[in-house]
């Protein structure tokens, strides 16, 4: 679950792979409140993870405005990891940061 700027709540279920064949991670996502399957690509920057949906252009779209979404895995443990969730309006030349999380496992 991940807030909006509404104060609502967006339910999501997201599958990460690794397609070995293109040696690319492949992170995909639905949503509950629009139902978009958004899928990002990329690779390992040195001890992060980081993908976006730039190549697949799987946009979130509002008033004739691509949203490109990037997402960042970092610190990752067996235990516990970190990641960011970003948003560029100009096709990936910036980005600003909307969210952050911090996962633990709960044993």
């Amino acid at each position: 679950s991940i807030p909006t700027s509404s104060g609502a709540w967006v339910e999501l279920v997201g599958i990460l792979g690794y397609d070995r064949y293109r040696e690319v991670y492949r992170f995909a996502w639905l949503d509950d409140k629009y139902a978009i399957f958004d899928v990002h690509e990329g690779h390992w920057d040195g001890e992060a993870l980081v993908v976006n949906n730039i190549r697949s252009r799987t946009t979130f779209r509002f008033e004739e405005r691509d949203y490109f979404s990037r997402m960042t895995w970092h610190e990752i443990n067996t235990e516990e990891f970190r990641f960011s969730s970003d948003l560029s309006l100009d096709n990936g030349k910036t980005w600003f940061t909307q969210a952050k999380g911090h996962y633990i496992r709960n044993v």
